[in-house]
Order: structure tokens, then sequence, then C-alpha cells
């Protein structure tokens, strides 16, 4: 996929959660649009952010800022956007523990399901496990063994 073409389905995909606005009689973008961003600035979930609301910006030609509000493993950005308005100038970014939060720590009041509905995916990536070279454990049923005794 082509950047354009990723660009293009990213702003489509926030576009088709913007839409249901039109119904109100008053254009959506008559306001500061937030996104808040549950991680860390620098980051594949702050990037995707940022590069969205550039494209928002330029598309509804009002302000799109960009605000970073990390710790607890994103549920305290869900927790603060789930206490905002519900009239879609609050938007979260969000990486895949806003889905796994609750079913590890059961005290959370903020529900992934029950108190947000999903707009778009903008970016999907995978995660490796690598192991330093220096050490001597070549093949990886060795480090499968060597994880097991550690467990034990």
């Amino acid at each position: 996929m082509t950047k354009r073409h990723f660009l293009a389905a990213l702003l489509i995909g926030a576009l088709v959660g913007i839409v249901p606005y039109a119904a109100y009689g008053q254009a959506y973008s008559s306001n500061l649009i937030r996104i808040i961003v549950s991680s860390a600035p620098g980051g594949t979930t702050d990037q995707a952010s940022r590069l969205l609301a550039q494209k928002l910006q330029a598309t509804f030609g009002q302000p799109v800022v960009v605000e970073n509000k990390t710790g607890a493993s994103g549920y305290l950005a869900t927790e603060y956007v789930a206490h905002q308005r519900a009239d879609g100038y609050t938007l979260i970014t969000v990486a895949s523990s806003h889905s796994t939060n609750n079913a590890l720590n059961p005290k959370y009041t903020v529900h992934p399901i029950k108190d947000f509905v999903p707009i778009s995916l903008l970016t999907s990536i995978s995660s490796s496990q690598y192991r330093p070279t220096r050490r001597r454990t070549a093949a990886m049923a060795t480090l499968l063994q060597a994880t097991k005794r550690l467990i034990r």
C-alpha cells in the first residue's frame, strides 16, 4: 500500500465516524477537534494521530490539537475521554492495551466496548521477539527449554 493510499484510507475512516454529525444541521468542524493519544509522544500511535490531525485540519479548516495523556497502559487517557462530552470533538487514539486493560484490572470503571465507538483502524503493526546474539542459545528449541526451566 502506498503512502497516498494509506493517507486516503486513514482520512476516509476518520470521516466515516464524523458523517452522522451532519444530521444535526450544524457543520461538524465548527469547534476545535482534540485527539487524545494514550501513549507517549514519538511512538507509532502518536505519529499516526499527528498525521491524521494534519489531514483533518486541512479538510475542515479548523484547528486539530493532539494531546498525549500517558499512564496506566493508556487507561488514564481513556478515562479522561470517557468523561468528555460525546459530541465527536474529543477523539482518542489507543494502542492494543485499550481492549485488555479491564481484563487485567477489574477496578477500572471505563469499558472499552460499552463506553467507546470505534471510528477507524489507523495502523497495523507487528511485534517480534529477539534475543541478543552474545547468548549461547542458538536454536529456538534450546531457548524454549531454557525458558521452561526458568518458569518452574
